[in-house]
């Protein structure tokens, strides 16, 4: 757990997906799908965007993973890269407890996809995909128990 708390608008989906980028250079225009905006640790939603850099390619419909991805030839930073850069940017001298943060982020995953998943027994989800993404909840809690255990 982290010594010190801190609280910050969080976006709640915070990933690639959600992003709209220039179409010519590396810059992130919007950002998009604020229904899960809450007050959080800022950190969450760095995490939740990294995890797919945990996860194996075609992890499921809910999550697709970089696992083995040549990030580089895809004009995309690493984890490392993602993580220095945000640290510059928020003045951060390191990221204490990641781990922890990334777990939380994996169970906090887990947790939503088997909302889906149960909306889609009873009939009413609102994703199609509902359920298929009954598997992502075995990977993605597994993946973060994996993780905050080291």
């Amino acid at each position: 757990m982290p010594e010190a708390d801190e609280t910050a608008i969080a976006h709640g989906d915070f990933r690639l997906g959600n992003m709209m980028l220039h179409p010519e250079e590396p810059v992130i225009t919007a950002v998009l799908d604020w229904e899960l905006a809450t007050l959080g640790h800022p950190l969450a939603d760095l995490a939740y965007c990294c995890m797919p850099f945990h996860m194996p390619q075609g992890s499921g419909p809910a999550l697709t993973g970089y696992g083995g991805v040549d990030l580089k030839a895809h004009g995309l930073a690493d984890e490392d890269e993602v993580l220095e850069l945000y640290c510059r940017a928020t003045g951060r001298g390191e990221i204490p407890n990641w781990k922890f943060f990334l777990g939380f982020a994996l169970f906090r995953s887990a947790a939503i996809v088997e909302g889906v998943y149960a909306r889609a027994l009873a009939g009413n989800a609102a994703d199609a995909r509902g359920i298929a993404m009954h598997e992502m909840t075995k990977l993605t809690s597994t993946r973060g128990w994996e993780i905050v255990q080291g």
